[in-house]
């Protein structure tokens, strides 16, 4: 009979035989995942694109044509106020009250 140490040597030969076979076929499957990876002609990175860190700057000539701009539309947006009418006298007043009145006798007049 065998003992117990021999079987396991067996044991742990056998599971080492079956470890690197497994290895060889992962390494197998790297390899082709990488070359499926691989593009067929490597593209060329776009360029970045340069920013001026100030921002555009306007020369004064042009700040001030916009102002003037801006200044224009304002102006055409305003309404013009109206005229405050002038206080009306106490003898307007009375006149206007005399004629509403006269008007009103006459409307009842008629009814």
């Amino acid at each position: 009979m065998v003992d117990r140490k021999e079987l396991l040597t067996l044991a742990l030969l056998g599971l080492e035989a079956q470890q690197g076979r497994i290895m060889d076929k992962i390494a197998d499957v790297r390899r082709e995942l990488s070359q499926l990876a691989k593009p067929a002609a490597p593209t060329p990175k776009p360029r970045p694109i340069k920013k001026n860190k100030r921002g555009r700057k306007w020369t004064p000539e042009q700040r001030k044509a916009a102002a003037e701009r801006m200044r224009q539309m304002n102006i055409a947006r305003k309404k013009p106020v109206p005229k405050k009418r002038k206080p009306m006298s106490a003898a307007r007043k009375k006149i206007l009250s005399q004629k509403a009145k006269a008007r009103w006798a006459a409307k009842k007049a008629k009814q």
